[in-house]
């Protein structure tokens, strides 16, 4: 494979393949190179324009936009003047129309480097709005297109930092664009701002790991995990970071993927190889959820055994969607004619990777022995094929001297896709007369937009809701029992999938998560008063009503107080049967104690929340049992629930049916308690009762040892012995997140 790829590389080098100067070998362009200046990365729109930013470094250069088809279609002087600042736009951003915005980095008239106050937008060259952006003494403001067509920046205002959210246009009579979001975050104004298809990720220096918004406004949560210079951004907003993992004598390279609908870490993986010292790694996230990553690793003998002397040799690691590291593939250092320098990289929309790596070409002379050139390629990481390779050349039979072209690497990313076209920076080297810098546009089919850009500005987000302040409280089936990864170090097991989460996290409803205090194993009383003990250290959770103004508020509770937890067990160990301890303990709490407790506990949410209008949601308990009677044979699933009395006539499924019996009750004493309390006074009518047992309930069906996939965790299922045991599963949470949704209209 190595060999065959050197040869066909070689044959790229000594063949030329497309036109330019007579002994060039420029691969075939979509049209002729210009000369450009030394300039940032350049921008391109999903309308097949590529803009090439202002740049005062050497002799400067114009902003300058190119169409598809190499056309000048828009240029602004870098020495025009626009609010007391020569107008250098150095770092603009395009939308998928091709419009362009950026604040403009110059002089002002006492010849000082200054940054402009007003964010700028262009069609084409005529200025179509100008909004002011004060960073004050922090270096600039962030800005980015997002995939609901606005722009979104961060500004100081007199109360501190803002994010800011601006029409892309002008309303009729007006000058300057709407404000369409206005929302105070952490005291950061240069913070990095990152758009995807859902929202907005900020992430500064001194803010922790990164920030998630809705483009509505709504608090989405904080990473887990993040590195503010490494780390890479997806179109669907999953986060991927690589971090060094010390071994003995060597570091290694791990990947990892937080995904925001679950507010956590989805996987982790190794990326190098076995006991391999690593040098360096940079991350290529590519769309549906995996990632490429170019690594500089110790070259390894076999798995666990370095060669000596160390060397160091660059790889393309393929992660899948799923976290499993598919393969690693060794790029050479060496070809026929020459090696290789460094290696760039850039994702584009159909799932390939451009491949550019910079090569040193044999003269034959003693002076210069090489010169530059570039390969390029594009790297499908499914297939493991590289369905282009071509090479960038200069001449190098040219008198007095020959010359080759250099990857013009002043910048990040010397290569950008969009529209069948990979864009390359060239710097001549060489005997070049007066051409310094080209811009080749070489013809690429099948070649997309930069990604994730060019899947975000063309989403077409729709508009998503305002939120609203959502308060989570209860027991085990609202935090989440059962379903690790758990969100914090407490008892209370708090599950990143749990229903509160799952809706909290999702940008487009209205609840937005601001107090997460539901508890595994919270009784009426827990609610109320609070739990310390040797494990428990909660203060009362209606306490979390208190503060704030929520608008919403789910409840899940009365299990613990008739001692389910105990209940279930003696399914599981003994019998739960109609004639057994357990069931007529559990059957007197009900009939006796619950209704009290639960009429206090509602009583005190309404009180507390009267101000707010909080509308309390009282969830009911799905049935966890499929409903079995006498006839129906075992099942090897739950064979506990079959036969866990002595066998006699009409004694089958009896714990079963025992079961779904206090279920039943259980969830009767709750909604009789609910509306006892409704009936009390007009206010109260915020308090509403949710059954989860229904025709309608999205888990009918989906009970354990029933006929349709079980949304609970069985005793062979549960990865923590019986305390997982009756939960319900991730599936189960979503069930009841569907159940809320539901029940608030959404």
């Amino acid at each position: 494979m190595l060999t065959l790829f050197s040869l066909l590389v070689s044959l790229l080098v000594l063949v030329p393949t497309g036109t330019a100067n007579a002994a060039e070998s420029i691969p075939p362009l979509q049209w002729p190179a210009p000369t450009i200046g030394r300039i940032d990365d350049p921008i391109v729109s999903t309308n097949g324009d590529i803009t090439l930013p202002c740049s005062t470094t050497d002799a400067g250069s114009d902003l300058t936009t190119y169409n598809a088809s190499g056309q000048v279609v828009r240029q602004i002087s870098r020495t025009s003047v626009i609010d007391g600042v020569t107008n250098c736009l150095n770092a603009p951003i395009a939308d998928k129309n091709g419009d362009i915005y950026g604040v403009p980095f110059g002089k002002d008239a006492n010849n000082n480097s200054v940054r402009g106050a007003n964010l700028l937008a262009y069609t084409g060259n005529t200025l179509k709005w100008k909004y002011p952006l004060n960073c004050g003494i922090d270096p600039n403001p962030s800005y980015a297109v997002g995939a609901n067509g606005n722009i979104y920046s961060t500004a100081r205002l007199s109360d501190g930092v803002h994010l800011i959210g601006l029409t892309p246009g002008v309303a009729a009579g007006q000058t300057a664009p709407t404000k369409v979001l206005d929302v105070k975050i952490s005291n950061d104004c240069s913070m990095m701002l990152r758009t995807y298809k859902d929202g907005i990720v900020l992430h500064g220096q001194s803010s922790g790991n990164a920030w998630y918004y809705s483009y509505s406004g709504k608090f989405l949560g904080q990473a887990t995990t993040g590195d503010v210079w490494y780390e890479k951004l997806n179109a669907e907003g999953q986060l991927f970071v690589a971090s060094y993992v010390s071994g003995s004598g060597f570091r290694g390279i791990s990947v990892s993927r937080y995904d925001p609908t679950m507010g956590a870490v989805k996987w982790a993986v190794s990326a190098s190889q076995p006991q391999a010292d690593t040098n360096g790694v940079q991350l290529f996230p590519t769309p549906g959820g995996g990632v490429v990553a170019l690594t500089t690793e110790q070259h390894m003998i076999s798995d666990g055994v370095p060669a000596t002397p160390k060397t160091w040799e660059r790889r393309l690691v393929t992660i899948n969607a799923s976290g499993q590291k598919v393969r690693s593939v060794l790029l050479p250092d060496t070809y026929a004619n020459g090696t290789y320098g460094g290696t760039y990289l850039t994702a584009e929309s159909g799932g390939k990777v451009a491949v550019v790596r910079e090569l040193n070409v044999n003269t034959g002379l003693s002076y210069p022995a090489t010169v530059p050139g570039i390969l390029v390629q594009t790297y499908d990481p499914v297939n493991n094929t590289y369905p282009y390779q071509q090479a960038i050349l200069g001449d190098p039979n040219a008198t007095p001297q020959p010359y080759g072209y250099a990857l013009d690497t002043s910048s990040g990313q010397p290569a950008n896709a969009v529209a069948n076209t990979l864009y390359v920076r060239a710097r001549c080297s060489g005997n070049c007369g007066s051409i310094t810098r080209k811009l080749f546009a070489l013809t690429v089919n099948g070649v997309g937009t930069n990604y994730p850009q060019g899947p975000v500005i063309t989403a077409n987000t729709a508009t998503q809701p305002v939120p609203r302040s959502y308060v989570a409280l209860g027991d085990s089936f609202s935090s989440g029992e059962g379903d690790p990864p758990f969100v914090d170090t407490t008892a209370c097991n708090r599950s990143a999938v749990a229903y509160p989460r799952v809706n909290g996290l999702n940008p487009n409803l209205t609840l937005q998560l601001d107090k997460f205090v539901a508890c595994s194993g919270a009784q009426t009383t827990h609610v109320l008063n609070g739990w310390n003990d040797s494990t428990h250290y909660e203060p009362s959770q209606v306490s979390a009503l208190s503060s704030g103004s929520p608008k919403v508020a789910t409840i899940t509770i009365g299990g613990n107080d008739i001692f389910f937890t105990d209940f279930a067990k003696a399914c599981v160990l003994d019998t739960c049967n109609f004639s057994s301890a357990k069931y007529n303990t559990s059957l007197n709490a009900i009939n006796n104690t619950l209704g009290t407790s639960l009429t206090t506990t509602y009583k005190k949410l309404l009180e507390v929340t009267k101000t707010a209008g909080t509308k309390v949601y009282v969830l009911g308990y799905p049935q966890v049992i499929a409903n079995k009677t006498i006839t129906d044979p075992g099942d090897a699933r739950c064979p506990y629930m079959y036969e866990s009395v002595p066998v006699a006539s009409g004694r089958y499924w009896e714990d079963a049916r025992a079961a779904r019996d206090i279920v039943t009750k259980l969830n009767t004493k709750i909604s009789d308690t609910v509306n006892a309390v409704r009936a009390l006074d007009a206010d109260n009518q915020r308090l509403v009762f949710v059954s989860a047992t229904g025709t309608n309930s999205p888990f009918a069906g989906h009970e354990v040892c029933g006929t349709g996939e079980s949304y609970f965790n069985n005793v062979d299922q549960a990865l923590n012995g019986l305390a997982y045991v009756f939960h319900p599963n991730e599936k189960g949470q979503a069930a009841y997140a569907q159940l809320v949704r539901q029940a608030i209209g959404e």
